[in-house]
């Protein structure tokens, strides 16, 4: 009879190690399937939000080269997108933001431009992209956010 017991409790133990390894199992898998889903739609908002900075920040940029501020209001969408950003991004993106941000306030405070003045410094190389450090470290972060 011990035999009997002993074979009845083994067989037990058994089924209830391959349940639990299998619960465990389909629970990792899962939870890792969400984290990958996760990641992929959190990368897909923040590219949108950068792309609307980019486009706000590229707009400003325009727009201080050759005309006087007329308030701080020229600089207000920027200032909201990177509030919108302190709620999702690392701090090195909204460092670089706030640099492109300083950028553009310096250029408003600076005499205006003409299109061959601006040619020149593009051609001589200062200030060929004022967006590049900004668009560099969104691409790091992204790239790390999609491993």
């Amino acid at each position: 009879m011990e035999i009997a017991v002993l074979t009845a409790a083994t067989g037990l133990a058994g089924s209830l190690v391959g349940a639990a390894s299998s619960l465990v199992t389909t629970w990792l898998t899962q939870n890792g399937a969400r984290k990958a889903q996760w990641q992929a739609q959190e990368a897909g908002k923040r590219e949108a939000l950068y792309d609307e900075f980019i486009a706000e920040a590229s707009k400003c940029l325009a727009d201080a080269i050759t005309h006087d501020p007329e308030g701080p209001e020229v600089v207000v969408g920027m200032f909201a997108i990177i509030g919108r950003m302190r709620l999702r991004s690392t701090r090195p993106v909204i460092e670089a933001a706030e640099r492109l941000l300083s950028r553009v306030v310096d250029i408003y405070a600076s005499p205006n431009l003409t299109f061959a003045e601006i040619q020149d410094r593009i051609r001589q190389g200062k200030d060929a992209d004022p967006l590049a450090d900004f668009g560099e470290t969104c691409r790091r972060e992204l790239e790390v956010l999609r491993l």
